[in-house]
């Protein structure tokens, strides 16, 4: 039983939002280096 029908949606933003932050850290990392 789905509790959410917009999961697959929701999964798809926080992964996306998380890609991203994730990019935005290693170009700090880099630049730091």
């Amino acid at each position: 039983m789905r509790l959410f029908p917009r999961m697959e949606a929701l999964e798809h933003e926080i992964a996306g939002l998380v890609k991203k932050t994730t990019g935005n850290f290693m170009n700090l990392v880099d630049f730091r280096i």
